[in-house]
């Protein structure tokens, strides 16, 4: 019994927040885990490029920095999301990532946008649009495109690591948070018409 209570205890003022909102649980649900995501993914990239500054690997470091940089986009964009729907931001707080050699760095990096690239993402869109919310669903498949790239681009300088001792330029889209190694006159991703930076 007193499991049950419990369980009511901690479940009803979620029910109550949702139902407040207007908006469904589950996309409060996927938001709010996207703006976690992105806080931890923005901390955990700067940290790997100070670290591939110091072990003198600066186009990993470049790298590292476009993809927090696109993180700082997706965070953005899904903390719009949650403010256009009266949805609570979950407040900051403070994040540590685990540091390790900047090979090592580059595989998690991997590894991590490609759980978000076959399974966060796919999740997310899958509920979005179970709940008929056009702008989320579109919003994570967008998100989910720059995070296939970061999952590329991570991949090619883990099989040219002696290449990432030089600099190199990478370039984000300001809409979405595509990233590439290749000046482009338009986002492949979203479509915007303005060079990426």
């Amino acid at each position: 019994m007193k499991w049950a209570v419990l369980v009511f205890a901690i479940l009803f003022p979620l029910i109550a927040l949702a139902a407040e909102t207007h908006a469904p649980f589950d996309i409060q649900r996927i938001l709010n885990n996207a703006v976690l995501g992105e806080r931890q993914a923005i901390a955990r990239y700067d940290a790997y490029a100070a670290k591939a500054d110091d072990e003198g690997y600066p186009g990993a470091a470049s790298l590292f920095r476009a993809c927090a940089k696109a993180e700082a986009t997706h965070l953005r964009r899904f903390t719009a999301l949650m403010i256009e729907r009266d949805l609570a931001v979950p407040p900051e707080t403070p994040v540590k990532p685990d540091v390790e050699s900047t090979r090592d760095n580059l595989q998690n990096a991997f590894a991590a946008e490609t759980a978000e690239r076959d399974a966060t993402y796919l999740y997310a869109i899958r509920v979005a649009n179970d709940d008929h919310d056009e702008a989320v669903a579109k919003t994570f498949d967008e998100t989910r495109d720059v995070e296939v790239e970061h999952a590329n681009l991570c991949s090619d300088a883990l099989r040219n690591m002696a290449d990432m001792k030089a600099p190199h330029e990478y370039y984000v889209c300001e809409k979405c948070g595509y990233t590439t190694n290749v000046r482009l006159p338009l986002c492949p991703s979203c479509r915007d018409k303005h060079p990426l930076h």
